[in-house]
């Protein structure tokens, strides 16, 4: 079943690319998959792996945070979790923990 944040998600891809510059090859090619794969994940018809977002994240020169700030709003679960984790004493050690799976993806 297709979800309705694929296609949200695969617009924000599509608009970040353009406003790169990048076509669906050239993006693409920085991040090794096919022109075609491209154009599936912008159109929301191909799930995504969290490396392949990273990828795209780190070439399209924004965050993982930017990507999904269309559903901040509309999801509650999602708001909850930030608002915990900001309010939390805890919050330096959160950031570096998502921070470290941040980096050990890139050495992947």
């Amino acid at each position: 079943m297709k979800l309705e944040q694929e296609t949200e998600i695969g617009n924000q891809i599509a608009m970040y690319r353009e406003k790169a510059g990048l076509t669906q090859q050239k993006l693409g090619d920085k991040i090794g998959l096919t022109q075609d794969q491209i154009g599936l994940l912008e159109r929301g018809q191909r799930n995504w792996k969290l490396s392949t977002l990273i990828k795209l994240t780190n070439v399209l020169d924004i965050n993982l945070v930017t990507l999904f700030q269309p559903f901040e709003q509309s999801d509650e679960k999602v708001n909850q979790l930030i608002k915990k984790i900001e309010h939390s004493p805890k919050k330096e050690v959160f950031i570096k923990a998502f921070n470290d799976i941040l980096d050990a993806s890139k050495e992947n």
